[in-house]
């Protein structure tokens, strides 16, 4: 005992020191000064998700050539957009071509989309296609979003382009989210790299700069699509991807601490529901799942139909479910595969009682028939609050005791009847 006790001085010690450094390393993570312009950052990123984008409410985003119409669009001083020549310019200096200055004319500049070309038989289509006769000028612009780089169509098109406008300047851009150059080794001294972060600045600085010429839809539409870029186009290198690195490197140990601790939202969610069930009078659990809770009324349990089941391993044909995951608790209610006569009846008074079931409709398929669906339980509010007073927890709780309440009953003596309705015709 003797030499054990200058030990435990020595771990009280160091658990001491261990505690303190921790305490400063929380200390340091708070007080980072770069929390705020991350906090803000993000709160941009949540406001401009909220706000009306019909580029992403129709899924255009992500086509390349909903992007190539753009920047044709912008390209050509004579457009709609009433910017002149000015987005033109500033994409030719931005590209690196030294051949323009602020002051230059170019408004008899023409841009054109699909330019069609054949080379040794094979024919391409350049995406963008800048003409400016009077100057002698011609730009190329291959625009890649999602897609690689096709073979050797760059090397094509810049023998296309020689050969058709072979007295013009030429100037070739390779545009791509990253601004990656092409694989083509003799094309790397031709073809200009360009990012979508740079198309995304030259979009931002052309509002700001062009206020008084701008239209509001106009203007309406180009923050709409900086935002799209911004949240779906320009690559995790941006600020805010920077800013959440460095602070992370910073502060790793605090961090991963926290990490360690942090809920997990689905193990709990299914815990929360299981203990909930085992409280509600006439409730029995069934056959789990990874992502589902499920029960059944122990009215059905004296049936013997109810058992004729085959797909679920307690052999049960109907029963009622929690789809869960870290952000979701949604109730169904499904009929398995089994016996195909008291399926078809279960399924009929579904569709007759469409004022209980709110999902059973079209024909009876094979195997798993969903024939009742609730709303999501959980948000993101939700999770925030996990632990706390009025939290996502008890919602779970309240949802459950409601649903066993208000709605269960109704549905259990269906079921009910179209069991007894099945073993009466045996």
């Amino acid at each position: 005992m003797e030499g054990l006790v200058p030990k435990l001085v020595e771990l009280e010690l160091m658990l001491a020191d261990t505690t303190v450094e921790i305490l400063r390393a929380l200390e340091h993570f708070a007080n980072h000064p770069e929390l705020p312009r991350l906090a803000e950052l993000l709160e941009d990123t949540n406001t401009q998700a909220r706000e009306f984008n019909p580029l992403e409410l129709l899924d255009l985003w992500w086509q390349e050539d909903i992007h190539s119409r753009i920047l044709t669009w912008l390209l050509d001083p004579d457009n709609c957009h009433n910017l002149g020549d000015y987005f033109l310019k500033e994409f030719l200096i931005a590209s690196g071509w030294s051949g323009v200055e602020a002051s230059d004319d170019w408004s008899s500049t023409k841009s054109y989309r699909e330019w069609y070309n054949v080379v040794d038989e094979v024919t391409g289509r350049l995406d963008i296609l800048v003409v400016n006769s009077t100057k002698k000028f011609v730009s190329a612009i291959e625009n890649k979003v999602y897609a690689p780089e096709g073979g050797k169509q760059l090397i094509r098109y810049r023998k296309a382009l020689e050969t058709e406008y072979y007295n013009f300047d030429r100037h070739y851009v390779f545009l791509s989210p990253r601004g990656i150059e092409s694989q083509w080794a003799e094309e790397r001294e031709y073809w200009q790299p360009l990012s979508y972060s740079t198309i995304l600045q030259l979009v931002e600085r052309t509002i700001d700069d062009n206020t008084a010429r701008l239209t509001e839809e106009v203007r309406l539409f180009l923050q709409q699509y900086a935002s799209t870029l911004r949240r779906r186009i320009v690559p995790e290198t941006d600020e805010i991807g920077r800013l959440a690195r460095r602070i992370y490197l910073e502060n790793r140990s605090v961090i991963e601490l926290i990490n360690r601790h942090k809920p997990d939202y689905l193990a709990e969610i299914k815990q929360t529901l299981r203990d909930v069930i085992r409280q509600q009078d006439g409730w029995s659990l069934e056959d789990p799942g990874p992502k589902y809770v499920r029960f059944c009324s122990t009215d059905w349990e004296r049936f013997e139909c109810f058992r004729s089941g085959t797909g679920w391993p307690s052999k049960a044909l109907i029963l009622f479910e929690f789809k869960c995951g870290p952000k979701q608790a949604r109730l169904q209610l499904v009929i398995g595969p089994g016996e195909e006569s008291i399926r078809s009846i279960l399924f009929g008074r579904a569709k007759r009682d469409s004022r209980v079931f709110n999902f059973a409709s079209g024909m009876l398929k094979d195997g798993y028939q969903l024939i009742h669906m609730l709303e999501n339980i959980m948000e993101e509010s939700d999770l925030n609050n996990w632990d706390s007073a009025g939290s996502g927890r008890a919602k779970l709780r309240q949802y459950v005791a409601d649903f066993a309440q208000n709605e269960f009953p109704a549905m259990n003596d269906i079921i009910v009847d179209c069991f007894s309705e099945d073993e009466e015709d045996l």
